[in-house]
């Protein structure tokens, strides 16, 4: 956490903001949103509730590994033993970056040892994250 100045009278543009979040924030709206993502679940209790902690973990491995593949060098090439994926072919570099990711992770998930350690059912929620859905808002508007 940052710590204010020594001058109690003095605060940074960076504190004000912080202190500004803290106060207005819709704090009920983000308990709810972390009880409908999992993360944490409502107990007898109605203040309280409990850690999901294989549903955190999950969280944290993929908020650690979410963007390596825009790193250009780490880009991988599809192998002509996987065919096709998601329209990139063998021996195409996969330029998309959640693409890449989601090759990685379907082929050589042991490369990332923080998704490799996961829970299947955690790894199948990461990996679902990183798949092309296809969706089109246009679609739905015609239909």
């Amino acid at each position: 956490p940052m710590r204010p100045p020594k001058d109690p009278g003095y605060q940074t543009d960076e504190v004000k903001r912080r202190i500004a979040f803290r106060k207005n924030a819709d704090w009920d709206a983000m308990q709810e949103m972390l009880e409908n993502a999992g993360i944490v679940k409502k107990i007898a209790v109605a203040s309280e509730s409990q850690h999901e902690s294989e549903r955190t973990l999950a969280i944290l491995a993929l908020t650690a590994i979410h963007d390596i593949m825009k790193v250009q060098a780490l880009l991988p090439t599809v192998q002509p033993e996987h065919e096709a994926f998601c329209g990139f072919q063998p021996g195409e570099v996969i330029d998309d970056h959640d693409v890449a990711l989601g090759y990685v992770l379907k082929f050589y998930p042991g490369l990332l040892p923080s998704f490799a350690g996961l829970p299947k059912s955690a790894q199948r929620s990461v990996r679902f994250t990183q798949c092309k859905m296809e969706y089109n808002m246009g679609w739905l508007v015609q239909a």
